[in-house]
């Protein structure tokens, strides 16, 4: 399983695809390999993602008239999937730095704390500064 396309995946924006295709796309990212590809069957595509096999393959279809997958099926053999990541890509929001919080209740020490934790009463204060009083 690749992690990475499952995590670009939820991680897009906009509305590229119809809730159906992106469920769909989500189950074969979740069965991609590192070289973004996959074989499941539409029956297990359709278990994973909580659909019937009829909107599996309509939706399958609708990926690729999209770009978004291809597949080939050599005699004999199971249907390979291919995700085209670059079509993803587009869709990514770059993840950006957490800015730090800083405190915001009357009682607090008005401090910026380490990773954006907000601390909303005196005692918790103490804790990341020892020296207040």
């Amino acid at each position: 399983m690749s992690y990475r396309l499952v995590q670009a995946c939820m991680d897009m924006r906009g509305e590229p695809l119809s809730s159906t295709e992106w469920r769909v796309f989500l189950v074969l990212c979740r069965y991609a390999g590192e070289d973004s590809t996959c074989f499941p069957t539409r029956q297990t595509i359709a278990d994973a993602g909580r659909l019937n096999v009829r909107s599996v393959i309509d939706a399958l279809h609708t990926l690729k008239e999209k770009g978004w997958i291809d597949w080939a099926q050599p005699a004999g053999k199971k249907r390979t999937f291919s995700i085209f990541t670059s079509k993803m890509m587009t869709y990514l929001t770059p993840v950006q730095e957490s800015t730090p919080v800083q405190e915001s209740t009357r009682e607090g020490c008005g401090k910026v704390h380490p990773g954006g934790v907000q601390k909303d009463a005196r005692e918790g204060c103490r804790k990341v500064h020892p020296n207040m009083s």
